[in-house]
């Protein structure tokens, strides 16, 4: 009864989810390309699907990538479909798996879209990355018979009781679930509280501590350092929202003062504010350099540089003296914090600030192995910043410990394809 209620509720609220995408349209184009994605149509021939991984946006992307390559490596003939709710996500996907995956948007959780969808791609499994729980699509994948993953799997104290307040509905879907792989037991808990059947929930760990990054990536990273200047300090500001920049800039001019080469490098979460955030930075009078513009070299004059692309963020963190993850600084509703764990990757050591809700066992570890500082306002940050620019043998430091944070977290990855590939006829693969 709870489903057939928010079926009738999805349909009564379908015109407004359209005229939503059409507004969003307006900054970005893409919201209103391939609109029969939504709708469960795919016009375009996506072939024979044998894995299925919904991750909405960057984050789940970056989540989703090394699952992708462990997959790939044990069957090299599987076929992988990603889906996702924005375009920045289907941008990573873009970057991050080019040609080795194919992508449509995320259908609307209505049961008509999803019955027509499941029927175009026919997928052998379904895998959900972190937390987004679709009653229809998941019933859909069981009156089928095909298993649902829910993958590194993460459900904060704030988001369980918003569930608890549906559990008529919650509750009977996450009982059909397959499998979930739990980032922690605190999470697995929450899971099972919430209705996941304890012998089908197990804790694997974070799959974003199966990072890798390539050596071309560091060797790219020191040419783009020269471009940037080698003799000059460099802050990387990445996945920043409204209101962060801000913050940034109240704290660059002093800091100036002080490292009168000083670059501020601001890397936006979102495209569609590349442009506000130039004209930002313009009238608050900085000499400002746009990646944009076409010229690799940044002037010697530049005060800040706004890196107007997408996933480049590993790239630019190898080439800073220090990072500072967005999403974090200020309360930002729905948004806990970007991924902490990037930095550490490149050996970079990461500022944050107070709310990162959606990464605090991450959090906890880097500041617990000294990979990284939480700061809890500006004037804290500003403070903080001038003891890592004061001090080379300290940001080497911590950047080591970065590297070590990862290395003694691996291993997500694996454990979760083990618990995924028994769910698959294997002739379908080889």
């Amino acid at each position: 009864m709870a489903r057939l209620l928010y079926s009738l509720l999805l349909t009564l609220l379908l015109p407004l989810l359209l005229t939503r995408l059409f507004i969003k349209g307006s900054s970005d184009n893409r919201y209103r390309r391939n609109i029969g994605d939504r709708l469960g149509k795919v016009t375009r021939y996506l072939g024979k699907i044998d894995v299925w991984i919904h991750a909405v946006s960057v984050g789940e992307v970056n989540a989703a990538t090394p699952l992708v390559t462990a997959f790939q490596t044990k069957r090299p003939r599987c076929r992988i479909l990603i889906t996702t709710t924005t375009p920045t996500g289907l941008d990573q996907v873009t970057v991050r798996l080019g040609d080795r995956v194919v992508h449509c948007y995320l259908p609307f959780d209505h049961p008509f879209f999803i019955a027509r969808f499941l029927r175009i791609i026919s997928p052998r499994l379904l895998i959900i990355m972190e937390r987004e729980l679709w009653p229809n699509i998941i019933h859909g994948c069981h009156k089928r018979s095909i298993p649902v993953v829910i993958a590194n799997a993460r459900l904060s104290l704030r988001t369980c009781h918003r569930y608890a307040r549906v559990l008529p509905l919650i509750r009977p879907t996450l009982a059909i679930v397959s499998a979930v792989a739990a980032q922690t037991e605190a999470d697995r808990s929450r899971l099972m509280t919430l209705g996941a059947r304890p012998d089908r929930v197990l804790t694997t760990g974070n799959i974003k501590y199966d990072v890798t990054v390539p050596t071309k990536t560091m060797d790219t990273a020191r040419s783009m350092r020269q471009d940037w200047g080698c003799h000059r300090l460099i802050i990387v500001a990445g996945s920043t929202h409204e209101g962060e920049e801000a913050v940034l800039l109240d704290i660059l001019d002093p800091l100036r003062e002080h490292y009168p080469g000083l670059l501020l490098i601001l890397a936006p979460r979102h495209p569609e504010r590349f442009d506000a955030v130039f004209h930002l930075v313009k009238d608050r009078g900085f000499n400002t350099h746009r990646h944009g513009d076409g010229s690799t070299v940044v002037p010697p004059s530049a005060e800040v540089h706004l890196r107007d692309s997408m996933g480049e963020l590993p790239l630019l963190y190898a080439a800073a003296d220090v990072a500072i993850v967005g999403g974090s600084l200020i309360k930002i509703k729905g948004i806990g914090g970007h991924n902490l764990l990037e930095p550490c990757a490149v050996a970079t050591p990461v500022l944050f600030g107070q709310y990162i809700l959606d990464f605090l066992e991450i959090g906890h570890n880097i500041v617990k192995r000294e990979a990284g500082i939480q700061v809890n306002d500006p004037n804290e940050l500003s403070n903080t910043l001038k003891k890592l620019l004061n001090d080379d043998a300290l940001r080497s430091r911590m950047g080591v410990n970065g590297l070590q944070v990862i290395k003694e977290n691996r291993g997500a990855t694996q454990r979760t394809l083990e618990l995924c590939m028994p769910l698959i006829e294997s002739d379908l693969l080889v």
